[in-house]
């Protein structure tokens, strides 16, 4: 259940209630466990973009980011939102 909690961002004075956890650093501790093995397995990836092709000519990478959010009320505080970063050779 933790591991759904931190996927789906829920507050940890929610899962302290949900799951009955007496102390904080439980909750700290797994949510720094997930952060550290998803940090991990993203830099262990041996995919690689760009380069050079079979002719020897450059091949190019475009890289785009944007943050997605939703307005309450078409009112124009934000709310939190999503980045969201994309690739393609």
């Amino acid at each position: 259940m933790m591991i759904y909690y931190w996927m789906h961002e829920v507050k940890a004075k929610h899962v302290k209630r949900f799951e009955e956890i007496d102390g904080w650093d439980t909750i700290v501790k797994y949510n720094n466990y997930f952060c550290f093995d998803c940090r991990n397995w993203l830099t262990n990836q041996n995919d690689e973009l760009g380069g050079f092709d079979a002719n020897g000519q450059p091949t190019y990478v475009e890289v785009d980011k944007t943050y997605y959010f939703r307005q309450k009320y078409h009112r124009s505080r934000r709310r939190r939102g999503t980045w969201v970063v994309g690739l393609v050779e």
